[in-house]
């Protein structure tokens, strides 16, 4: 099985067309050998959404004509964006027929816009060939969030809670009985300073009046750092570089934020994210954040 991880954003609907070798109805010419996506369960083979991140599996399937029996000899795949050319396999081979998987994942390293084509080509010894596309829509997958405000504690203009699926800010009441959707705590300490934190984290128990060491469910949510500046924040739109998730270096809260900070999180439902220290207010102990979700 080839495993391919592909430069490129999310991939919207993929048409698919065959191409086969013309034929002069006064000569006599072998025809073409047959070229097919596999249509199994759990191959993408026809119109379909695939999720960013999400491993997706393509299947070709090839035979030789059954007129000339011409053995296959050469298997090509590649793709095309924006005028450029990728290879993703040349095979030199010789067999009836031949079957390949490709596991494919979108993970992109660049922006990107337009559409991509991706192109199959089998040939036989007698040089007839078969040729499959598809062409797949590259659209934007980040996902920002601005002007999250937040407040510390006892705020009575900003929620100290927030739920990431929902993209929710919660006051005390509301998170005491939403516990489960709780997946970071902001709030302004002496030592700590300008802080967000995990629900499990020790330090936000000295908060009484949250009296979060009573709550039944504290969610593990975890915190890294990051040397992202607010420009390159600011500036993405498809894509943004970011650190390779490490449980080694995260920690259940990041303390001491200035302005322009960024830091990524992981929520325990797996959602990961960065955050950008938009305002700290030097009165009221209040925060406003920008969010990209990856």
């Amino acid at each position: 099985m080839k495993k391919i991880n592909l430069a490129l954003t999310v991939l919207a609907l993929m048409f698919v067309t065959v191409f086969t070798s013309c034929q002069k109805d006064d000569d006599v010419i072998p025809g073409p050998p047959t070229l097919v996506f596999n249509s199994g369960e759990g191959y993408v083979y026809e119109n379909n959404q695939v999720v960013f991140g999400e491993e997706f599996k393509v299947g070709i399937v090839a035979a030789a004509n059954a007129e000339s029996e011409a053995n296959l000899v050469r298997f090509v795949a590649e793709y095309e964006i924006n005028g450029e050319t990728f290879g993703i396999v040349d095979s030199t081979i010789n067999v009836a027929n031949f079957n390949m998987d490709f596991d494919l994942v979108l993970n992109a390293n660049k922006d990107v816009v337009g559409s991509a084509e991706w192109k199959f080509k089998i040939v036989d010894e007698k040089e007839q060939m078969a040729e499959l596309s598809l062409t797949t829509d590259i659209v934007s997958y980040l996902v920002k969030r601005e002007n999250i405000n937040f407040g510390s504690v006892n705020d009575d203009l900003y929620g100290s809670f927030y739920d990431v699926e929902n993209d929710k800010v919660m006051f005390l009441a509301e998170a005491r009985e939403n516990q489960e959707k709780v997946d970071f705590i902001f709030y302004k300490g002496s030592s700590n300073l300008d802080t967000y934190c995990a629900p499990d984290n020790k330090d936000v128990e000295d908060w009484t009046l949250f009296a979060i060491d009573t709550w039944q469910t504290r969610n593990a949510t975890r915190f890294m750092t990051t040397t992202i500046s607010a420009e390159a924040f600011d500036a993405a739109t498809t894509y943004i570089e970011h650190p390779t998730w490490d449980d080694a270096l995260a920690s259940d809260q990041v303390t001491k934020l200035e302005i322009g900070d960024v830091f990524m999180f992981k929520t325990v439902d797996g959602t990961m994210g960065l955050v950008k220290i938009e305002n700290l207010f030097t009165k009221g102990d209040k925060a406003t954040i920008d969010m990209i979700i990856l």
